[in-house]
């Protein structure tokens, strides 16, 4: 499985054949447009702006709505695409945290989310091999919390997301001030915007990769 970062929230995954663009941005916030070619677009909750802004993506591609399918569950093909209800302020703001399984990987997106989860929704996200983690602090998970997080899901690999750039248009932390709260010897800080990664390779302690936005402004 390949990732890329491409800026805010948004990655695309290469998988089993497919592309796969979760939460894309508008253009507006600060980051150049995404302009991936997807065959799924997965969305954490409508919010046009910041998490899905569907103008930029090419081809023909369907979107997976985490808050339709959080009973379900939903499979195309070798992908399977998973969801709980998260909220972004206290019982308001109706999100999901989705995950993405293949290649026998499951990858989970924290989406927009703002209240750290009970124990009860995170025993529904199962087995996580990579979080893409929200990184920026308020008004989403503070990183206290999303400490708290990782250790109750033990991902292998963390890829933060959803901090502070240059040119940004919202207030972010950046992301040195979670790479503070690691050790040291478990972050890899790359100049690159894609990983690749193999389920046979997983370490068993949980790994802070950084990687560099790809459509970041110069």
């Amino acid at each position: 499985m390949r990732i890329t970062f491409l800026g805010h929230a948004a990655f695309l995954l290469e998988t089993a054949g497919k592309r796969i663009v979760t939460d894309p941005y508008s253009s507006e916030i600060g980051y150049r447009p995404v302009g991936k070619r997807a065959d799924f677009v997965t969305l954490s909750h409508h919010n046009p702006q910041w998490h899905s802004c569907l103008d930029d993506i090419q081809g023909e591609f369907e979107a997976i709505r985490g808050l339709e399918i959080l009973e379900t569950g939903a499979t195309r093909g070798e992908v399977s695409f998973g969801s709980v209800l998260v909220y972004e302020c206290e019982n308001e703001g109706e999100n999901a945290m989705m995950w993405i399984e293949s290649e026998g990987l499951r990858v989970l997106h924290t989406g927009d989310c703002g209240i750290l989860p009970n124990d009860a929704t995170l025993r529904k996200c199962g087995r996580v091999d990579v979080l893409l983690a929200l990184a920026g602090g308020a008004p989403t998970l503070s990183l206290d919390d999303l400490m708290i997080l990782v250790e109750k899901l033990a991902p292998k690999i963390v890829i933060p997301m959803h901090f502070g750039v240059p040119g940004l248009h919202m207030t972010a932390l950046g992301v040195e001030e979670l790479e503070k709260r690691w050790d040291a010897s478990h972050i890899v800080r790359s100049e690159n915007s894609t990983l690749e990664i193999f389920a046979h390779s997983l370490l068993q302690q949980s790994q802070l990769q950084v990687l560099r936005p790809a459509r970041l402004k110069n």
